[in-house]
């Protein structure tokens, strides 16, 4: 654990990998601009933290699905890496707000791009994508673990220590920041979710869709200058000090 708070149960409580499947379709305005994918929002607690403000671009085209190629480091990693890999955004109701905030009224002006009844998406604004489940595993197989997590670690067991960068009575994430070695655990995912449903595409054989992102395409005017407000009002919060509406 790199968190340091995982005595008795992982960070966040997470214990599984789920697989979806989706289906995106891009809006006319993102076709015109030649482009399958805008770019990568952040969401925190399920509101949209850009970068920049994001109901400009929703504005412009519609609540489009966004991309990051990792490779690239925009808007993340902010650090080189040396891998491939990309990172999708699908912009759900209300994206000013943290869940604990969404109101019906704000799901129905800020409805979002998730089509409903998850129908096979249509273009429009409010129906890009759709998604339905595909499967999951369970870390403990996964890891190879054959106890409770709560025994594996009062017996002294740890999945990962950044310190020695190795486990302890566990090997699956040694080297943690490894290419050679994050390319076998994908694999290995890869491998054990075709081992408990065969009759499902593996990644291999069904492959995410590249990341055809570019800046220049999408904002052909220029990067926005405008900081994004949740950011504003998230900095606020954490000094403690009053939220201006």
């Amino acid at each position: 654990c790199i968190y340091d708070d995982c005595d008795q149960v992982r960070h966040f409580g997470i214990h599984r990998i789920t697989r979806w499947k989706v289906k995106t379709r891009a809006t006319n305005a993102m076709q015109k601009a030649g482009l399958n994918f805008g770019i990568r929002y952040a969401y925190d607690s399920g509101q949209c933290t850009g970068p920049w403000p994001c109901d400009d671009q929703f504005a412009k085209y519609g609540y489009f699905v966004g991309c990051n190629n990792l490779s690239t480091g925009f808007p993340f990693p902010d650090f080189p890496v040396y891998y491939s890999g990309a990172w999708y955004s699908l912009p759900g109701s209300c994206g000013e707000n943290v869940f604990s905030e969404k109101s019906q009224d704000c799901r129905k002006d800020q409805p979002g791009g998730h089509c409903p009844n998850d129908q096979t998406p249509t273009g429009q604004g409010t129906c890009t994508y759709s998604y339905e489940k595909a499967g999951e595993i369970m870390l403990d197989e996964l890891e190879g673990l054959h106890t409770s997590y709560q025994d594996f670690k009062n017996n002294g067991g740890e999945e990962y220590n950044k310190l020695t960068d190795v486990g302890v009575h566990m090997t699956f994430w040694n080297h943690l920041n490894s290419t050679e070695a994050n390319a076998k655990r994908v694999k290995a995912a890869d491998e054990l979710f075709k081992k408990k449903y065969p009759d499902m595409p593996s990644d291999e054989e069904m492959p995410p869709p590249p990341c055809d992102f570019s800046l220049d395409k999408f904002f052909p005017d220029g990067l926005p200058t405008e900081e994004n407000p949740a950011l504003k009002r998230a900095a606020r919060t954490r000094l403690g000090l009053k939220v201006d509406e």
